[in-house]
């Protein structure tokens, strides 16, 4: 999927995806970071470019290598189930109660 202005603006709701789905997406610490990220930021907005300095902080990997693991990877897959939206550059955390037990229930065994 390719993200642009005026993309995933009608994502899916959460509450129909599978449990197996988001234990299959919250695998990935880059995602489980985009979506702890978003959810301690005023208003759960940020900048795609915000997201991948605060990933650069963490990672190995270069900052172009961030940047297309976020557009082709990581961002399209948690706003295919609903997790985010993403509209031109600004990415919004969509809070969503399965998500965020199963994101604590991993952070107290990690």
């Amino acid at each position: 999927m390719h993200i642009g202005a005026r993309m995933y603006t009608d994502p899916a709701r959460t509450g129909d995806v599978s449990v197996d789905r988001l234990l299959e997406l919250l695998a990935d610490r880059r995602r489980r970071h985009v979506l702890r990220t978003l959810a301690d930021e005023p208003g759960e907005t940020m900048t795609i470019r915000e997201l991948r300095q605060s990933l650069c902080r963490d990672s190995d990997l270069s900052e172009r290598q961030l940047q297309q693991e976020l557009h082709h990877r990581h961002l399209p897959a948690l706003s295919e189930v609903g997790l985010i939206t993403v509209d031109d550059d600004v990415v919004r955390y969509r809070s969503d109660h399965r998500a965020e037990r199963l994101l604590a229930t991993i952070d107290a065994i990690t």
